[in-house]
């Protein structure tokens, strides 16, 4: 594991990034260099948009039906507060990488495997 960072509540998506430094091929071990790969988790952007937006929408429609032109501005105010505060609430969105999920790491320098003579007769 090169670098992880989890997920913030509000921005900063998840980050996973890999290399590899060793390979495991027919019971003997070989050093190699790979370029990182990784994962990004999903921004958070449009879902905090939705909430905060949403929250000041429905808050000002309320204050204004409520208290006229005045309880819209209160209104809208509090809706964001409450869009803001539900977006932080459920906004952890972190990097799932289930048993077997295929990788693809790229070779940075050439590495040479014996292929064992019984393995080569088989072919």
């Amino acid at each position: 594991m090169v670098e992880s960072r989890e997920s913030g509540r509000l921005q900063t998506p998840a980050l996973l990034t890999l290399a590899l430094d060793e390979v495991e091929v027919g019971g003997s071990w070989y050093d190699v260099e790979t370029a990182v790969t990784g994962r990004r988790g999903p921004s958070h952007k449009k879902r905090n948009w939705l909430f905060i937006g949403g929250g000041a929408v429905g808050g000002a429609l309320l204050g204004g039906i409520i208290g006229g032109g005045k309880g819209a501005a209160i209104g809208a105010g509090v809706g964001a507060g409450g869009g803001t505060a539900a977006a932080a609430a459920t906004g952890k969105k972190e990097i799932r990488l289930p048993a077997e999920t295929p990788l693809t790491f790229r070779l940075t320098d050439a590495v040479t495997v014996e292929v064992p003579v019984k393995q080569a007769e088989n072919r």
